[in-house]
């Protein structure tokens, strides 16, 4: 036999490792859903409210856990930037970007919060980096937070289901979902309207 026959044997296998590579290359990197805040923020405040940033300082005596928590050596959860929404000289809502632990990477997310009534409008997640459950960004999932409060026990198969596939992600996303509710109810329903 000679070379000829034996380098075709080989062709499909080498197309099978060259696929293979390709395919783990494309899922190695994460998604970014939306390029900026500003894109999101529009998405959470979309009738032209007045949109401010909220200086830490103006916020007394929040306890460091609700700003961020580290297990062992990674960042579990840490809130980035919050958000005062206004219209007509009153304040409507709340808007903050966390970053919380996935299974192994940071998902970054925004949670609007309504104002008075403390309750979520709007859960978005800007940055999922996993290679699997991005699932905790779509439908089922991602609309059950929607109407819940720092009242709301968020249980998994009581008030929210589980995702199968993504079961850490989803804890660790309720779980941030809860920091930033008692934030809100505790620090930020407070606040005065935060004029420019």
């Amino acid at each position: 036999m000679g070379t000829w026959p034996r380098t075709l044997l080989w062709l499909p296998l080498t197309l099978l490792i060259a696929a293979s590579s390709l395919s783990l290359a494309q899922n190695r990197g994460f998604v970014v859903y939306h390029e900026s805040e500003e894109d999101v923020l529009e998405i959470a405040f979309p009738n032209g409210e007045q949109v401010t940033k909220i200086p830490w300082d103006d916020i007394a005596g929040v306890q460091p856990d609700l700003f961020s928590e580290r297990k062992g050596r990674l960042m579990f959860y840490r809130i980035g930037t919050c958000y005062q929404g206004s219209s007509r000289g009153q304040v409507v809502g709340y808007a903050c970007i966390a970053n919380v632990l996935g299974k192994s990477q940071p998902i970054t997310f925004m949670l609007k919060i309504d104002h008075p009534s403390g309750e979520v409008a709007f859960y978005e997640v800007m940055v999922y980096r996993e290679m699997v459950g991005h699932e905790v960004r779509e439908g089922p999932f991602h609309d059950q937070f929607v109407g819940k409060s720092s009242k709301s026990k968020l249980y998994f198969a009581v008030d929210i289901q589980n995702l199968s596939g993504a079961t850490l992600s989803a804890y660790h996303l309720r779980d941030a979902i809860r920091k930033l509710l008692a934030l809100y109810e505790n620090h930020l329903k407070p606040l005065p309207l935060i004029r420019n």
